[in-house]
């Protein structure tokens, strides 16, 4: 995992570090997986000291916040995995910027991309195709091929930031309290039916959003309102240092919450790393659409602790 890190790294060549930075679309919701690729991120602009000069949401980036964004920065799209016609408001969000923002390096952040719509995808690469300084990173082979196929970017093949939290999660690697196994499978549009060695028959297991309490959600939903209200101006200052206090209370309630399991079975891409950065053992199942076979495949293919569904 620590040399997955380092590979994540790199990318400081393509963003120098001696120019300011705008961070956008971090992740406004109740996906602990989000949560670990933007403070992967984050550990990134540490590790290499950047300038972060803006940090905005899908909700808030408006007029104000866009008439801030310095003529010299590099602006970074946030990671994952919704590149593609899956998600809207972060897909519309992304093309927006990459059309408004042309004389400025624009990097999206290691993302699986996928596409159901053929003709959506070619509408993608067209708009991309007009910003002469757009580069693409991809968690996996297949997307760093479908990008090389169909976009004129240059493409990157990246492993998740999530990896960048190896070293802030080292006091928490500690031995598992007991010796269970967890289901944890998706319950949204990207789900697909999985259970545990031996069961009879496919299971619901946990999701995200089983870990997190009514106080929780009662919070996340108060941000969630705040952000949203920033409507067309986007508001002078940026709502991510509170946003940051609630990231970093799922990611905490994520990590405790393995600390009774010592193997994963999850068709989820990030509770899979998570349980990897905590030194878990792990079986990956397939999504809908192939994403952590295809991840796995790219990265973790020689990692003993790191198995497929079979």
């Amino acid at each position: 995992m620590r040399s997955l890190a380092a590979r994540v790294e790199r990318l400081a060549e393509l963003a120098p570090p001696d120019r300011p930075v705008v961070y956008l679309d971090y992740p406004v919701h109740l996906n602990i997986g989000d949560s670990l690729i933007e403070a992967g991120t984050e550990q990134f602009f540490k590790r290499f000291g950047y300038k972060v000069v803006g940090c905005r949401s899908a909700y808030d980036f408006g007029t104000t916040a866009q008439r801030k964004v310095p003529a010299d920065c590099t602006i970074l799209l946030h990671g994952g995995g919704n590149f593609g016609d899956l998600y809207p408001l972060h897909q519309e969000f992304r093309e927006r910027v990459v059309a408004a923002y042309r004389r400025h390096r624009i990097i999206m952040l290691p993302q699986t991309l996928h596409f159901e719509s053929p003709a959506a995808l070619a509408a993608c690469a067209e708009s991309f195709a007009q910003h002469p300084d757009l580069h693409l990173c991809l968690r996996d082979e297949l997307s760093l091929q479908t990008a090389r196929q169909h976009f004129r970017n240059p493409s990157y093949l990246v492993p998740d930031m999530a990896h960048l939290l190896w070293e802030p999660l080292a006091a928490t690697r500690a031995k598992p309290q007991g010796k269970a196994t967890l289901l944890f499978a998706r319950q949204d549009k990207e789900s697909r039916l999985i259970s545990l060695p031996g069961a009879p028959a496919p299971q619901r297991g946990l999701d995200w959003n089983d870990l997190i309490g009514y106080e929780d959600k009662a919070a996340y939903y108060a941000l969630l309102n705040l952000h949203s209200r920033r409507g067309s101006s986007g508001g002078a200052f940026s709502l991510h240092p509170l946003w940051r206090l609630f990231r970093n209370r799922l990611i905490a309630k994520g990590v405790r919450f393995l600390a009774d399991y010592e193997t994963i079975v999850t068709n989820r891409l990030h509770m899979g790393l998570l349980g990897l950065l905590l030194g878990r053992k792990v079986t990956m199942a397939d999504n809908s659409y192939g994403k952590l076979s295809n991840y796995h495949a790219a990265w973790l293919s020689g990692m003993s602790d790191a198995r497929l569904y079979a």
